[in-house]
């Protein structure tokens, strides 16, 4: 079968543009690739030259390279929208590996503009960052989706939903995101915590790896960029070697700015909240 009639909309897609009809956004082919369409043309090239910078630096460990997609070239590929042939940058498909994958986006940073926009973006980031949690830990939810063991259903709140959350609904919300009941506002379990969040291979102990890196590296600034916090909840209901399920990836880097003289303070602010939240909700490990 010719392998553009098999690319469909990403189904656990929890943030940003999604593909439909009459609509741009990314695809996966079931195989393991992910197509992310090319945004407009600087933001595109920006992103595409981060991925090809990235994974031919040296002075990126191997170990942090591994907290991004793998990146597998660009391809043209036929829009939704009927307009022709679009440039899409492909990717690893990070969720392929999961039965039911539990995916939160989180967009990171106490400001998400960037040196150097115009005055118009920078105001709307501005607002945004103001109206949202960026602001006061220094991230904010983007979008999520969680399964939910007594309905046997997955819970994935809107866009608009994720907006409306101030920094006690988010903590809230990350300990909703490791519970069996996660649609449960005010008594979420927190059951999967330890076996997610926790351990040796956990996501915490993730995040500080990838703050070690952060912590001293000048290559990259990374605006408006986001973490992704996943883990499959087949995995964990059936007890698997728990922590073989919980993964973290860094995505969306149209913003990234290359080559600086000092550490991206602007994220590391925003990783060690995260990182606090999470500790606190696994009672501090």
């Amino acid at each position: 079968m010719d392998e553009e009639r098999i690319l469909r909309p990403a189904a656990h897609q929890v943030a940003g543009h999604e593909a439909g009809v009459g609509k741009v956004g990314p695809l996966v082919d079931g195989a393991g690739k992910f197509y992310k369409p090319l945004q407009d043309v600087e933001r595109g090239e920006r992103e595409k030259k981060f991925y090809e910078d990235l994974f031919a630096n040296n002075d990126v460990p191997s170990n942090v390279k591994l907290f991004f997609p793998s990146y597998y070239g660009t391809r043209q590929l036929q829009g939704f929208n009927g307009a022709g042939f679009i440039e899409h940058i492909v990717l690893e498909d990070i969720t392929c590996q999961y039965q039911r994958p539990c995916v939160i986006d989180l967009k990171m940073g106490l400001r998400t503009w960037y040196p150097g926009a115009s005055e118009k973006y920078v105001a709307k980031c501005l607002e945004k960052d103001a109206e949202s949690t960026s602001s006061d830990l220094g991230f904010r939810v983007s979008g999520l989706q969680v399964f939910d063991a007594g309905s046997g259903k997955t819970w994935k709140p809107g866009r608009l939903w994720c907006k409306m959350l101030n920094v006690d609904t988010t903590k809230i919300l990350l300990k909703r995101f490791v519970s069996s009941n996660p649609t449960d506002d005010e008594n979420p379990d927190g059951a999967y915590a330890s076996a997610v969040y926790g351990g040796r291979e956990g996501i915490i102990n993730q995040l500080y790896e990838l703050r070690s890196w952060l912590s001293v590296q000048t290559s990259y600034h990374f605006f408006a960029s986001s973490i992704l916090l996943m883990y499959d909840a087949e995995s964990v209901a059936r007890c698997s070697p728990v922590n073989t399920c919980a993964s973290v990836k860094l995505v969306d880097f149209a913003h990234v700015l290359t080559n600086q003289e000092a550490v991206d303070e602007n994220y590391l602010q925003g990783l060690n909240s995260l990182i606090d939240i999470l500790r606190e909700i696994t009672g501090g490990y």
